[in-house]
């Protein structure tokens, strides 16, 4: 799987580009679902439309996320409320957790 997080409308047009010519992958997009889903309609894709969007707002995946770069940044002196706000915040932190 590959996420990829949605900075601007060209690299989502190049995703959708990337989907109709390789489908070998589920495209896991970082976004808020309401503003992706628009921009699906938008290229003319519907909602049947194989696709996984993500966000910091599922608790489960945040916490799991958390503990792990916690563990990498405690010795940084940063605190669990910090790193939480980081991964919260921070699309590539919570993309770079995913991995």
């Amino acid at each position: 799987m590959s996420a990829i997080t949605l900075i601007s409308d060209n690299l989502f047009e190049i995703l959708i580009i990337l989907m109709w010519s390789m489908v070998v992958f589920v495209p896991i997009l970082i976004g808020v679902e309401k503003r992706i889903r628009e921009q699906l309609k938008k290229f003319g894709l519907d909602e049947k439309f194989k696709i996984e969007i993500v966000n910091s707002t599922d608790k489960e995946k945040r916490e799991k996320y958390v503990k792990h770069l916690y563990k990498k940044l405690q010795r940084e002196g940063q605190l669990e409320r910090d790193v939480d706000r980081l991964v919260r915040n921070d699309r590539i932190a919570w993309g770079s957790s995913m991995i």
